[in-house]
């Protein structure tokens, strides 16, 4: 008895001082975006508590996490907890150095040359006190099997925790006693020894119950599925949960035991007459709220084709939920225009995460309002801070998402994140949409393999709603120049888009184009490579990789700064660079007469990191299309616009290799390829002459949609004429553009 006695004094005394309170008092195993550490990472975390009144050390002791993995677990260095203080452990195995290291600030020529200045890197401390107190552990834990132990030095147990399978972004925390007992009986399902599923509350006590609660009931039950009527028709719902009552909303709000009571058949029927709400706010976009002549943005002065959503959760006696079922009804849409011939989606969530003042991820909201009271005006452009600028996981809301073919099969109905995507489109009333399919919401894929015309193969992981971006109006010169390389089959990657028609929240949103995303997902599904072994690079900066694989990149930079008319140079850059690929994009970029915004911006490219079984994992930087829709294919600005001097003057690497006589000859070869055939006007009018007949009718309807009687049909003509117009002229500007340059024009200038 005296040895254990012994053993427990010397291991409250020695680091973890069990004996003083120290406790697990929260365990998050699903962030997703709840709480961030100080780099912006979304890691899952614990949080330890010293409950006493003594300062406790932590050094030394262990920590073990899954009862099915009892492994070695992670050593503790100094930690010390203040008396009261809470402390949060973030958990992933990404977290490899842990030590801070003094970073060598030495002079380095290649960083001078490469960033215009000798540069030391700097670790962030900003954040909230209890970030800057963080403690990173190298271990993982699992959501399935949520077990958490910590041991003194003696592996005496100081503490532990079990918590059950949480819904992302939701906590399962100790709370005070006294909280406990004040809650009803339909809350005490999910509250069990003074636990609760809460709202994540990192470096304080819980305090609240979490809205998102693990789903335990079955679905309610609709006795039509969503899709498209003729007729009006009385919609039942059941649920074969006993003691469960069904809720139910329909405009797009995700339903509580506050909702409406399902009492009697629902009706439903065409309610496009009805009073527009959604499409009928002006804060939705600056350039509403501000109008700019140049755009011709207005509110809809009509009422828009409208669906009518249907939502509904089943809550049973003791607060359990099931979860939500949501169904799109059209009715009476056989003799309207805007969506014939087009596969039409439906996108409903919740109006408080979309147009919301507080947490609307479409709005200008309080993120606008509140600089504009700093700045002391009230004013706006398409760059001031707008909740829809605002960027990352706590901007992604909850979705669900139906999609129904040009024929009216549903082909899919699932939940899935949204965010907005864009720079500048962003502050317009229609905006650009990334869609995320995550584990989270239900499936880690988008259920269906094809889309129209598009065969994704195996399913994708994420996709985009393009609105056109800068080419808001007509909506053509991405999916043009998409459509005219992948035709020609050339060695740069491009996204595939296809033509539907959006509904958010039941209310017509109009033409869009389903559009693949670049991703560790598409280099995978497009090249076989190992997701974890590419290497992205957009705009200079790391897009898909770690910190240090912008090394390898600055690498490619500085092999250009050495010069490539060096023979030796130009070997090495040429088995480095996918050389066909590289003069390919350059010389369909420049033939296209892309200027500008590019390519100083919107320019990407990748490789493996190492060498990989897929013939693509060379290690080989090649290049991927996007984003020409700012200034490209223009007659009226850019009939003969020098994009070949703009890239020479801007690009360090293609001005590089165009010091060398045998790229030359190559990319002048790549002219005459584009000038010839990828870019000729009978392969453009190929392209553009059917996918104008197939979308006329809902671009006439998303015209007046958005501008009302301020842009018509006559002006979307006149663009897709001076298209054709741009092609008809531009081998002739081409030619003086290289004899600008000082290269030989007259493989343009000759008969092919």
């Amino acid at each position: 008895m005296l040895l254990i006695i012994f053993i427990y004094a010397v291991a409250a005394s020695q680091g973890g001082a069990g004996a003083s309170g120290i406790e697990i008092s929260e365990i998050c195993s699903r962030n997703f975006s709840a709480v961030s550490d100080n780099k912006g990472h979304y890691p899952d975390f614990i949080e330890i508590h010293n409950k006493g009144d003594d300062p406790v050390s932590l050094k030394g002791c262990r920590i073990r996490v899954g009862k099915s993995g009892y492994g070695g677990g992670w050593i503790f260095p100094d930690a010390v907890l203040q008396p009261r203080e809470y402390r949060i452990c973030f958990l992933s195995k990404d977290f490899k150095d842990l030590e801070r290291i003094d970073l060598d600030d030495s002079f380095n020529i290649r960083d001078y040359v490469l960033n215009g200045a000798a540069r030391k890197q700097q670790i962030s401390n900003e954040g909230d006190g209890w970030k800057e107190r963080a403690v990173y552990v190298p271990l993982n834990l699992s959501y399935e099997d949520t077990f958490v132990e910590i041991s003194g030095r003696m592996g005496i147990r100081l503490c532990a925790a079990e918590a059950p399978e949480l819904v992302y972004d939701t906590s399962y925390s100790r709370i005070e006693s006294t909280l406990a007992a004040s809650y009803s009986m339909e809350e005490a399902s999910i509250v069990s020894n003074e636990w609760a599923v809460c709202e994540p509350s990192p470096g304080k006590p819980a305090c609240a119950l979490s809205d998102r609660i693990q789903p335990t009931l079955k679905q309610p039950i609709f006795s039509r599925e969503g899709g498209f009527y003729e007729d009006g028709f009385l919609l039942e719902l059941r649920t074969e949960s006993e003691d469960a009552d069904i809720f139910y909303t329909l405009d797009g709000s995700v339903p509580n035991k506050e909702s409406r009571k399902y009492v009697e058949p629902i009706r439903i029927r065409d309610i496009s007459e009805t009073r527009n709400i959604w499409s009928a706010r002006s804060d939705v976009a600056s350039t509403l709220l501000f109008p700019r002549k140049k755009y011709g943005f207005a509110v809809p002065d009509h009422p828009v084709d409208k669906c009518t959503v249907v939502r509904a959760v089943a809550i049973g006696r003791n607060g359990e939920v099931s979860q939500v079922t949501t169904n799109s009804y059209f009715v009476g849409y056989a003799e309207k225009d805007s969506i014939k011939g087009l596969p039409v989606l439906s996108l409903v969530s919740d109006p408080k995460g979309i147009f919301g003042y507080e947490r609307g991820i479409y709005t200008v909201g309080k993120t606008a309002f509140q600089n504009m009271a700093r700045k002391g005006r009230y004013s706006m452009n398409e760059w001031s801070d707008a909740n829809y600028h605002n960027r990352g996981r706590e901007w992604e809301r909850p979705a669900s998402l139906e999609i129904f073919s040009a024929e009216r099969e549903r082909t899919l109905r699932q939940e899935i994140g949204v965010r907005i995507k864009g720079n500048w489109s962003r502050s317009f009333p229609q905006k650009s949409l990334n869609l995320y399919a995550r584990n989270i919401y239900g499936e880690g894929r988008f259920a269906f393999n094809s889309f129209g015309e598009i065969a994704f193969g195996e399913s994708p992981e994420s996709l985009t709603l393009f609105c056109g971006g800068n080419d808001i109006k007509t909506k053509l010169v991405d999916i043009l120049a998409s459509r005219m390389a992948s035709r020609a089959g050339l060695n740069f990657s491009v996204m595939r888009f296809e033509p539907c028609y959006l509904f958010l929240d039941g209310e017509e949103w109009g033409l869009y184009y389903l559009t693949e995303k670049y991703s560790e997902d598409y280099l995978r599904l497009h090249f076989g490579v190992d997701p974890q072994n590419v290497v992205m690079i957009k705009n200079h900066e790391v897009e898909i990789g770690e910190g240090g694989d912008l090394s390898l990149y600055e690498d490619l930079r500085y092999l250009a700064y050495l010069g490539l008319q060096d023979p030796e140079n130009y070997k090495k850059f040429c088995e480095i660079v996918d050389i066909e690929g590289f003069a390919d994009y350059y010389a369909f970029r420049i033939y296209i007469g892309n200027i500008n915004d590019w390519p100083s911006r919107n320019f990407a490219l990748w490789r493996s990191r190492k060498q990989g079984e897929s013939p693509y994992e060379d290690c080989r930087w090649r290049y991927l299309l996007f984003d020409v829709n700012n200034a490209s294919m223009d007659t009226k600005r850019f009939p003969d616009a020098d994009a070949l001097l703009d890239a020479l003057e801007t690009d360090d690497i293609f001005r590089s290799a165009m010091k060398n006589k045998d790229f030359q000859r190559l990319f002048i070869e790549k002219l005459v390829l584009m000038a010839g055939s990828v870019c000729s006007s009978e392969a453009l009018e190929e392209i553009i002459d059917p996918l104008t007949r197939q979308v006329e009718l809902a671009e006439e309807a998303t015209l007046r949609r958005y501008f009302g009687s301020n842009v018509t049909m006559e002006y979307y003509r006149l663009q897709v004429d001076e298209i054709k117009e741009f092609f008809a002229l531009r081998r002739e500007g081409m030619a003086l553009s290289l004899r600008k340059a000082g290269l030989n024009p007259g493989p343009l200038e000759g008969s092919y």
